[in-house]
């Protein structure tokens, strides 16, 4: 099943909620905020975050699974770093995402690195680092990964992405 950790409805605001017809997130009104930051501001629950983070977590309990947030759906180092201690791992597709999370103090093995077009200076980058694991997308980039790992002295966990339905041709 699929999750989104901010899969609210329209009517379940989470910690946004209307009061005297004024817009409020976690008893902040959103105005004050505005007023303070100017607009546009980007305003964030960390009430909803973890709440939706904590449902997720209670859900896959039962099976021991990890629970990866993928940095593209938004990198804000706060929600990072706010993630981080809640014990997310996290799914990243570049150095530079790499570099955000080591940045809040994120534990490289809880890092994966999944998506095409990994470059030579971000593998070798996460080798470095340690991360957890390579979602690998073709035998080139195995070979890749495996030729810098051995050069760096290291092992490298990986994980070979498969689509059955797929003609390569």
């Amino acid at each position: 099943r699929s999750w989104n950790l901010f899969n609210r409805s329209p009517m379940n605001l989470g910690k946004f909620e209307y009061r005297a017809g004024e817009l409020h997130c976690e008893n902040v009104r959103v105005a004050d905020m505005a007023e303070r930051y100017d607009t546009p501001v980007f305003i964030y629950s960390k009430s909803s975050i973890l709440e939706s983070y904590r449902e997720i977590e209670a859900m896959f309990k039962p099976v021991n699974a990890e629970i990866h947030y993928a940095m593209k759906a938004n990198g804000n180092l706060s929600i990072l770093k706010l993630l981080n201690e809640a014990g997310a791992g996290f799914d990243v597709v570049s150095g530079g995402e790499i570099q955000r999370l080591l940045r809040v103090g994120v534990d490289p093995r809880r890092i994966l690195y999944a998506g095409v077009g990994k470059t030579v200076a971000d593998l070798t980058l996460a080798l470095r680092k340690g991360i957890q694991m390579f979602n690998v997308e073709n035998a080139r980039e195995l070979q890749l990964i495996d030729a810098l790992a051995e050069k760096l002295g290291v092992t490298a966990e990986a994980a070979l992405r498969v689509n059955p339905d797929v003609n390569p041709e």
